[in-house]
């Protein structure tokens, strides 16, 4: 299949590329555009690599852009709208090969010294501006023709580099429906103690990246199958059929275009394990006035990444808002003006069809 990449590129993305064209340096499209492109998807983010030095694509880009990172510099350029390109740049060349080797060696080699540097085969492809021809120096597009997620190099070598690694082969799998390379799941059992490694704020955001998406069913599912969904938050097995409800309507918010709140996801998944601790906290005057606390407190202790304290609070609010609906105690215009009920009986509307299902 021949893709179009030209005509589904952002138009804010193109002035980009341009500029650094005009300036003298080559410049590439890769990643995840790339090969959401050729799986005939609509691409979201754009990547960009050019052999334009970190400090020179800063001058390029004035104002608008901004380093990021220390060991792996890259830069973000503003296109608006809380957008940014992220741009790398290549390794840089040997200076020997730079004037012995033809334009064309020296680029294959640039693209290939790059690809090997990335994670998957199937992110490690590239198109050229203004050609938009394409390079695939690692065959990923033969690993993408047998939706297979390969790690490239030495898989438990790469994987101990980084260990996210793991968890961002997982979230592929769940949004492409690919299968992983064969040796993952034993890799996996072996590299358990070193995802124990990675900081709770890193493990937060890669949660929030698998979850917040039309995918969240399958990324649940497989968190759950893969043993791994103690390293996020702290959910049951045998109440799957619950989760399964809950992350099917909270996926199809993301296929519905309408937002998919972070603090509903937490008070949604442990709505059904918290729900019977907090049974009988109304019966008492002083856990009335503690409440809110209380329900904080509940929402940490299942909780295993460093969710923003905002957050938390929020969560806990749509709990109290649930049992403000299931008390009966104000009327029904009263509570729909106030601002988390529509969060509340979201989560309501799939417990109670839980219920009646699973008498």
């Amino acid at each position: 299949m021949t893709v179009n990449y030209r005509s589904i590129m952002p138009k804010a993305v193109t002035p980009i590329m341009q500029k650094l064209h005009q300036a003298g340096f080559r410049v590439f499209i890769v990643g995840g555009f790339v090969r959401d492109a050729m799986l005939n998807k609509r691409p979201k983010d754009v990547d960009l690599v050019t052999d334009a030095q970190i400090d020179r694509i800063l001058e390029i880009f004035g104002r608008k852009s901004r380093r990021i990172g220390r060991r792996f510099p890259i830069v973000h350029v503003d296109i608006g709208g809380n957008n940014v390109v992220e741009i790398s740049s290549f390794p840089k060349p040997n200076w020997s090969s730079k004037w012995l080797e033809s334009k064309d060696n020296q680029q294959l080699k640039m693209l290939s010294a790059d690809a090997k540097r990335r994670d998957f085969s199937i992110n490690a492809m590239y198109v050229q501006y203004p050609s938009y021809k394409l390079y695939d120096p690692l065959a990923g597009k033969a690993a993408l023709d047998r939706k297979m997620i390969e790690v490239i190099g030495d898989m438990h070598v790469r994987y101990d580099e980084d260990p996210v690694r793991l968890i961002r082969a997982i979230r592929l799998e769940a949004k492409l429906g690919f299968s992983q390379q064969q040796g993952f799941m034993a890799c996996l059992r072996k590299k358990k103690r070193n995802l124990g490694l990675i900081s709770q704020q890193r493990l937060f955001l890669e949660f929030m990246k698998l979850m917040q998406n039309e995918h969240t069913a399958k990324s649940l599912k497989l968190l759950l199958n893969y043993r791994i969904i103690h390293l996020f938050i702290d959910l049951p097995s045998n109440e799957s059929v619950y989760f399964k409800k809950f992350t099917k309507a909270y996926s199809d918010l993301a296929l519905q275009g309408r937002y998919q709140s972070a603090s509903l996801l937490f008070a949604g998944l442990l709505w059904i394990i918290i729900k019977p601790e907090i049974g009988g906290t109304r019966q008492s005057d002083q856990n009335k006035l503690d409440l809110p606390r209380y329900l904080t407190r509940l929402l940490q202790h299942h909780l295993k990444v460093q969710v923003p304290r905002r957050l938390q609070e929020m969560a806990a609010s749509i709990w109290l808002m649930i049992l403000l609906v299931e008390a009966d105690a104000l009327p029904q215009a009263q509570l729909e003006n106030m601002p988390l009920y529509s969060k509340a009986k979201f989560i309501l509307s799939i417990y109670h069809e839980f219920l009646t299902q699973d008498k």
